[in-house]
């Protein structure tokens, strides 16, 4: 009570009203586009438009089940740069002739530029790789270095993207790091060659390839090798061991897609002979979605990308196919189905081609 008898009020507490966004006219928004634009420098798009230069076109496939779902559930990405990392003898050069294989089969060109001379043509074909038809760009022995590797895949970059828009075209390069710079070519091992030049040519690359390649059907495909750096820590002689990639932080920032490769143990048949190996893989960076992510991809000797497998490991984890000792099965629509090891459902598919599809169908279902 006040002193006057009268009660106090209490004041009501009345809501803050939330400012309104000011509405834009659409005239507005066609008059600031207009006078940003200048013919032939400037274009005012919205990052919805299909001309946008962040525009994915379409995706390749790795033709690797586990891979693809791995990358969006789509495969590498046209207009950008992909790179395979990874130690010596991997699977970087058979992830990368699976890709030229799937870049044929939809109408596409693959053009190699193979600056280690490490392939097996045979291998390659027996991967599915039309040889006669795989573009193969060769440097003479003086004139192997990264800067002309890039000039060469700019002349290819800007060949399609105007002579042929629509076609479907993956540049591998493979691979970086055995590919020495034009200073280092020429002064051999002399002490005076510059430091870290890679770097310095890759930044140049990292700023004049992205204009080039965006919103293209054309995707560029970097295999890259790991190495153990070793750094001396403090005055006690401790050693840091991590783990680097040839080109520094310019190929890091060019990728937009970075896969390392590492060995995840031997595939085996079922009489214990070893076949194969699975490669881990390592989903380092993605710009077109989820940034993270592993799984694992047999390859088999003087064959390539087994699905087979991946289809049998992920049914059998999921209890889908059944195990009893060194026998297998499962139920397809009411249909018993019982092989030995994973092995043995390869030899199934083989006897029955609509077998695999069916197979691949649950694996999908599977998410």
């Amino acid at each position: 009570m006040t002193a006057k008898g009268k009660a106090k009020r209490t004041p009501v507490k009345r809501g803050v009203e939330k400012p309104k966004a000011p509405l834009i006219k659409k005239d507005l928004i066609k008059e600031y586009q207009e006078a940003l634009r200048e013919k032939g420098i400037v274009e005012v798009l919205t990052l919805s438009d299909d001309a946008c230069l962040a525009n994915v076109r379409r995706h390749i496939s790795t033709q690797s089940l586990d891979l693809d779902k791995l990358l969006n559930g789509k495969g590498i990405p046209t207009g950008r740069v992909t790179e395979l990392y990874g130690p010596p003898h991997i699977g970087k050069s058979t992830l990368l002739d699976h890709i030229f294989s799937e870049t044929q089969k939809i109408g596409g060109v693959a053009v190699l530029l193979d600056t280690e001379g490490a392939r097996d043509s045979k291998y390659t074909s027996s991967i599915g790789v039309d040889l006669t038809k795989l573009q193969y760009i060769e440097f003479a022995r003086n004139e192997l270095h990264i800067e002309n590797v890039l000039m060469k895949i700019y002349e290819t970059v800007e060949f399609w993207s105007q002579k042929a828009p629509d076609t479907p075209v993956v540049i591998g390069w493979d691979a970086l790091g055995g590919t020495s710079t034009r200073d280092e070519l020429e002064k051999r091992l002399e002490r005076e060659s510059k430091p870290a030049q890679a770097a310095t040519v890759l930044r140049k690359a990292a700023r004049q390839l992205p204009p080039k390649l965006g919103n293209t059907n054309i995707a560029v495909v970097i295999a890259n090798h790991e190495y153990t750096n070793i750094n001396m820590q403090g005055g006690g002689g401790n050693m840091a061991l991590k783990k680097e990639t040839y080109g520094g932080a310019a190929v890091r920032h060019l990728a937009s897609i970075r896969i390392q490769l590492y060995n995840a143990g031997y595939l085996k048949s079922g009489d214990g002979s070893v076949i194969g190996r699975r490669v881990g893989v390592n989903l380092i960076k993605n710009r077109l979605g989820s940034p993270f992510g592993s799984t694992e991809v047999a390859l088999i000797a003087g064959v390539g990308i087994d699905n087979t497998w991946t289809v049998y490991e992920r049914l059998k984890g999921a209890g889908i196919i059944t195990l009893s000792g060194s026998w297998a099965s499962i139920n397809l629509d009411g249909e018993l189905i019982k092989f030995q090891w994973w092995t043995g459902l390869i030899q199934k598919c083989r006897e029955d081609s609509t077998l695999f599809p069916r197979l691949v169908s649950v694996y999908q279902t599977l998410g």
